[in-house]
This record gives structure tokens, sequence and C-alpha cells, in this order.
């Protein structure tokens, strides 16, 4: 069974979970079966749940059923039943995060048992929850229709009623589905960059319309924010940096009211737009990036479950040193290194030194790092040879340079590198073998090499080319 559901979803519980789904499972009111409780005391005991050799079918059924001969159906219906409660547990906790979904299902409940004085009393601690403006997100507008979709219900079963206006809850529903249509639309741009799928947006066009022309919506935190993360991934020029800095505006003054998901979604979306302005050559969104970073570690959405991804870690390193934040970066990789997870811990935080060696042109530390290095990573590879690259043409190691060049052209034609990254690194290829092979003493040559970078883009080292270039004059 060890590939079971079961098996799974109990090797994702923590210490707390476990402890919580025991009393659940010996509470009458959910469990009743002693084989079900059996089959969880002996999963959670010692190594079991990690040690494949204690998940043969036949050892566990001994443990569960002794003296008795092994028969697969019942196992199975045991484990089943375990199933089924993990996974009524699970859902219960998800209830009982949201603090509202429990009352308006009690408000929904008294609703329907026709107790009216209870129901409006219910209602009322609803509202009061919500007026404290403690959530302001998607689900908390989805709440908000929930709750006057409740009160319109009930009004209109009461007897005598005729003229119910219903203008607030058909407002509520129109906010509600303006800012969920306007999520949708971000994480779906967000997708499309990655996977080139086309989707059938409808109504989007629509929804845009309507913001434009009733900009009083953009009040709703939830609206104002998801509008401009769009138009800011969709809108050229200085038209998505305008949209970019009230999304940075919105996030500054109404953040803590969005779910610590939503923060993080918004955070990646938010950096995703940086990363690709830097790679265009401008230049102030290195350092909004970098803020981006040091304040989404310090509310800690960038870590998830504990763990820092390989990927935050690493451009946090890199945009740091791109702004010579050296101190700051010095302290950042040990401090965030236990962060990461096992199989990535060592290599990536070697390869974050040996880059900040070469930043500060410690080169001979640098080299000693990387020589020693082999990551699987692609755009760790991709930076590690970027970073040979140059320090072997500093160096004037020229044989070196020519080798690695040809072996870097040969690597970017793998079919695993997407084509962003196989873009950015031909280029800085390209115009380093451009660099060994024009005449320094030619003023035009120069000039010719120096507008062709100035204009090529993706071209993150598009600096560093510039600074050789000068050099040669």
């Amino acid at each position: 069974m060890e590939n079971s559901q079961l098996i799974t979803l109990l090797r994702t519980l923590d210490k707390r979970e476990k402890r919580e789904l025991r009393k659940w499972l010996l509470s009458p009111f959910h469990n009743q079966r002693e084989d079900v409780v059996a089959l969880f005391d002996y999963l959670m005991a010692g190594s079991h749940l990690e040690d494949d050799k204690f998940l043969e079918k036949n050892k566990v059924f001994r443990k569960i059923f002794p003296n008795q001969a092994y028969d697969d159906a019942r196992f199975r219906q045991t484990a089943h039943f375990l199933l089924k409660q993990v996974e009524a547990y699970l859902a219960y906790q998800e209830v009982l995060a949201d603090n509202r979904q429990l009352p308006l299902a009690l408000a929904r409940s008294l609703r329907r048992r026709k107790l009216g004085k209870n129901f409006i009393r219910a209602v009322k601690e609803l509202q009061a929850l919500q007026d404290e403006g403690e959530r302001q997100d998607t689900s908390a507008l989805r709440h908000h229709y929930d709750l006057l979709n409740e009160y319109s219900t009930f009004l209109n079963e009461q007897s005598g009623r005729t003229n119910i206006n219903l203008q607030a809850t058909i407002n509520a529903l129109d906010v509600y589905l303006i800012a969920e249509k306007l999520k949708q639309a971000c994480y779906v741009l967000a997708h499309q960059k990655v996977y080139k799928i086309d989707y059938q947006n409808r109504i989007l066009d629509y929804v845009l319309k309507e913001v434009n022309e009733h900009p009083q919506l953009l009040e709703f935190p939830a609206i104002g924010l998801y509008y401009n993360v769009y138009l800011t991934q969709v809108s050229p020029g200085k038209e998505g940096e305008s949209h970019f800095f009230q999304l940075r505006d919105i996030m500054e003054h109404h953040f803590s009211f969005f779910s610590e998901a939503e923060r993080r979604d918004i955070y990646l979306m938010a950096l995703n737009y940086c990363v690709e302005k830097m790679n265009r050559g401008a230049a102030n969104f290195v350092r909004e990036a970098f803020e981006l970073y040091r304040q989404g570690l310090v509310s800690g959405v960038l870590i998830q479950q504990g763990n820092l991804s390989k990927g935050t870690f690493f451009n946090i390193t890199a945009i740091g040193l791109r702004l010579k934040e050296y101190d700051w970066i010095a302290a950042f990789i040990p401090r965030y290194t236990p962060y990461l997870e096992e199989q990535h811990r060592d290599s990536l935080s070697q390869f974050c030194q040996a880059k900040l060696f070469f930043e500060k042109q410690d080169y001979k530390k640098a080299m000693s790092l990387l020589v020693q290095f082999d990551p699987d990573d692609l755009l760790i590879n991709l930076n590690a040879k970027s970073m040979l690259l140059k320090m072997f043409y500093e160096q004037e190691e020229l044989d070196a340079l020519e080798s690695l060049l040809e072996s870097f052209n040969t690597y970017l034609k793998r079919k695993e590198i997407i084509g962003y990254h196989k873009q950015i690194y031909s280029h800085l290829v390209k115009y380093t073998k451009r660099l060994i092979r024009i005449n320094p003493f030619d003023a035009n040559q120069r000039a010719a090499l120096k507008e062709e970078v100035k204009n090529a883009n993706p071209l993150p080292e598009r600096q560093w080319l510039l600074e050789q270039i000068d050099k040669m004059a």
C-alpha cells in the first residue's frame, strides 16, 4: 500500500495534525470502527509511514487483525474508511480556517428551519465580522454576497413580503464576479507565459470596460489590485509602468487584508513584471524587484511551509548583487540557506557564494567554487557558465573562453531550455564572440557593436558588455 492515496495523504500531515486526527477518529460521532483506529495507530508508529517495508499489505493486516487469515477485501475496506475520515478531517480544517464559513452555514440552517430571530442574530454576527474589515480579498467579496443572498432569500420566504430590494445583493454579486474574473485573467496571463496555451476568456473585455466606465469599482482593493496586475502585464511601456506603481500603492495600503496564498501570487506577478523590465534594460526596476523580495522575506509571504523556493533564493541573490548590496547578500545566503529544500541546499548556496565572490571580483575564490560545481538545475548551470565566460574574458584567457563559448552554444540547443532563457544566453554568447573578434582600435566597429548591444532584447548582461566595449577605447 506504499503508493496508495491514503499513504500519500498521511505523509503530508504535520505533528499537530496527526494528534488532532487521532482525536477525530476516537470520536464516535466521526468513527465507530476500531480497525480504522488500529490502522491509523500502526501507520503513525515509528517510521512505518516512511519505510515501505512496513507497508506490505500482509504485514499491516496481521498487526490490525492478529491471528486472522489475510482478507484483501476487508483490508481495502479498512483503508478506505480511514482515507475517508482523513479527507473529512482535512475538509473540516479548511472550513475552520475561514471564520465565516461555519457562521454562514449556521445562518443557512436556521433560515431553512424557519427560526427567524435566530437567523437575524446569526446574520448580524456575520455582518459584524465583515465590518471589522480584516479581509478584502475575493473570498471576502464572495462571503459578502453569500450573506446578502441568504438575507434576501429569508425576506422572500416571509409571508406578506411582496417588495424586496435586491439591489445590494446584485451589487455584491457584480463586485465579486468582476474581482474574480480579473483575478483569473491574471492567472491565465502568468500561465500562458510558461505554457503558450490559448484560452477563451469570455466577458473579460466587458469587465475591463465596466471598470473603466465606473472607476469607483477600483475602491474595492481586490478589483483595484487585479485590474492593475492585469494591465501591468498587457499595457505597453510607460502605461504598464503606471499600472505597476498603482499596484505597489495598493499592496502597501491593503495587502494585509488578503490571504497569504493571494499575497504570494501577487508578489510573484509583480516580481515577474520587474524581471521582464530589468531584462529589457529598465534599470530602475532592479531596485523595485529587490525591495519587493526584501519585503516578501520580512512578511514571510515568500516562504511556504517553511521553505524558500530555489528560484526565489537565486533571484534575490542575483538582483541584490546587481545592486552591489554585497553585505546584505553575504548575510542573506547563510540566513536563508536552511529554508531551501535539502536536495538544493548545498549546490545553490555554493553557487550563490561563488556569484558573490565573482561580483566582488575575487575571481580566484569564485572559480574554486565553480570548478567543482555540476548542478542539475538548468538555470543555475546557465548562470554558472555566464560567470565563467565573463571571468575568462576579463582575465584574457582566450583559449578557455573560445572553448566555453562553443560548449555553451551546444548546451543552449538542449530542448529543456525554455525559449526566453535560450534567447538571453544566446545573445550573451553572440555578443561575447563579437567582443573578441572586432578590431579594438576601429572606432566604427566599436560604435556599431555598442549600438547593437544597446538595442538587443532580452539582454540582462547589457551593462557588462557595454563596459567591455568602452574599455577598448
